[in-house]
């Protein structure tokens, strides 16, 4: 909770917990778990959010986060023939009735896909939570090669977000089924961030088969995503900047293994520390971007406060 959440536990008196205790609990309650090291980032974070919103939610007896996180598979199988503001509606009348809890509250928010039909030119449109938003950083590289036409290319968050929102047609199985046309039609697909919460969690995917992908991403401690998310509140000045409140390295050895670092930015004066195991000791940002390659980066958004 502490690194979603750490304006609400700053004060707050507690014991220390034992990580590896907390991640032994984890793997007990999901047997996907069980006898398995091989297990993907993405899939522990997305288990442990689910957990802790299913524990936390009041609306427990209706509870249906129906997130997508990685891939519009399957979500242009359901289309309506509906315009964008009934769509939006209807997804965020389903979405309440049923969540309520301090992780739906904060961590998700709403992408819109957007299907356009080559058949019968009409656009169809889809509501999805999602509570991180994840890259596999090697489609992003050679997006940005074949992008620039060269492959010695400099990559970047907006990068990664640039290649989320890329425009896609979609063909044969993975077609639109068109309600109008009533068959699986070739269509053009985009996806876009409609609106944050209080936590923007990104995902970057590095690995190549059995190898790991070591390019260098260009972070900052703050974000502007602005230029990204299309909701915007009428009569008011929309906030979509965030600060980098923790992340996660990998850092390796010299063994061949993989080898990770949390550094969380903590305490009155919000100083860096690197948590290495047993092992906690402040760092400056600057030691963060030079050592290890970021996997998992945590981004708070910046009230008026």
């Amino acid at each position: 909770i502490n690194i979603f959440f750490p304006e609400k536990v700053y004060n707050m008196e507690r014991e220390a917990y034992n990580p590896s205790k907390f991640v032994k609990t984890l793997y007990e309650l999901n047997p996907l778990f069980q006898n398995n090291s091989n297990i993907e980032l993405k899939e522990f974070i997305n288990y442990l959010i689910l957990k802790l919103h299913d524990e936390l939610n009041t609306k427990k007896n209706n509870s249906n986060i129906n997130e997508a996180n990685d891939t519009n598979s399957n979500i242009n199988t359901n289309m309506q023939i509906k315009n964008e503001s009934d769509s939006l509606v209807d997804f965020l009348q389903n979405f309440t009735t049923k969540n309520n809890s301090l992780i739906s509250k904060n961590l998700y928010g709403i992408t819109k896909y957007t299907f356009y039909c080559h058949q019968c030119q009409h656009s169809f449109y889809n509501f999805q939570c999602y509570s991180y938003l994840y890259f596999n950083l090697n489609k992003v590289i050679e997006y940005k090669q074949s992008k620039h036409n060269r492959e010695d290319v400099e990559i970047s968050l907006t990068d990664c977000l640039d290649y989320y929102q890329k425009a896609e047609t979609l063909r044969g199985d993975k077609g639109l089924f068109c309600p109008l046309c009533k068959q699986q039609t070739e269509s053009t697909s985009i996806k876009n961030i409609y609106s944050t919460k209080n936590v923007f969690i990104l995902i970057l995917d590095r690995n190549i088969g059995n190898d790991f992908n070591q390019t260098k991403i260009a972070f900052k401690e703050t974000i502007n995503l602005r230029d990204y998310v299309q909701y915007k509140k009428e009569g008011e000045k929309t906030r979509e900047k965030f600060f980098l409140g923790g992340l996660v390295n990998y850092v390796g050895d010299n063994y061949g293994n993989e080898t990770y670092n949390a550094f969380i930015k903590m305490g009155k004066n919000n100083d860096w520390y690197c948590y290495d195991d047993e092992n906690v000791y402040p760092v400056s940002f600057q030691d963060i971007k030079n050592n290890g390659y970021p996997v998992v980066l945590f981004y708070h958004k910046l009230t008026q406060k």
